[in-house]
């Protein structure tokens, strides 16, 4: 098995970040626009991050047979971050960067069939920076999903494999203001296949 525990600190120099600017009744390229939204990528003076990583994995080799080859696999990283911008006073959410973040996975790998089960999770996280005001900076909500995988080697070097992504069909929201909902995007689950070697 594997236990980890980690801590980490970073300091970031101009990091990158997406500034949204929004005009209205605008004139560009010769053309008229009730809205317009410019978006740019922008550098900030510096950014701040530091967090906790917890990592376990165990595979039960001690079982009985057939359950000797079921395991499970549990991560989560704690992220506390911010940013200073040049024309905002006080300091913002690091740029794309969730404070939690974690999965969980149960396993069974056995004479070169693999099945995994894995839930994942993340946090809300600053994904534009408006310049009309920290209540129209966009953020893209947490979300979780559940996700299948399935996969056969028939040598060391092929397998067929199988994944199921999102499987309980969770959207991707986008919030105004860290709070009111500004896009809905709905989503179902999606599957992908196929056969691999390698020579």
């Amino acid at each position: 098995g594997l236990l980890s525990v980690g801590l980490f600190s970073k300091d970031v120099d101009n990091p990158i970040f997406t500034q949204v600017t929004t005009l209205e009744n605008a004139i560009f390229e010769g053309r008229p626009f009730s809205e317009l939204a410019i978006v740019q990528p922008q550098n900030a003076p510096s950014g701040e991050l530091m967090g906790l990583e917890l990592n376990y994995q165990q595979q039960f080799v001690a079982l009985p047979a057939p359950f000797d080859g079921l395991g499970i696999a549990l991560n989560y990283t704690y992220t506390d971050g911010e940013a200073t911008l040049f024309d905002r006073d006080g300091k913002v959410p690091f740029f794309l960067q969730p404070e939690h973040t974690g999965n969980a996975a149960l396993f069974y790998e056995k004479r070169g069939f693999e099945a995994r089960v894995a839930w994942t999770y993340r946090s809300e996280y600053l994904d534009e920076v408006s310049a009309d005001g920290p209540e129209q900076d966009v953020y893209i909500d947490g979300r979780s999903q559940l996700d299948l995988k399935l996969s056969y080697a028939f040598s060391p070097k092929w397998r067929v494999y199988a994944e199921f992504l999102n499987l309980t069909d969770e959207p991707l929201r986008y919030l105004n203001g860290n709070a009111r909902l500004a896009e809905n995007e709905l989503y179902s689950w999606n599957m992908v296949a196929g056969f691999e070697g390698r020579f």
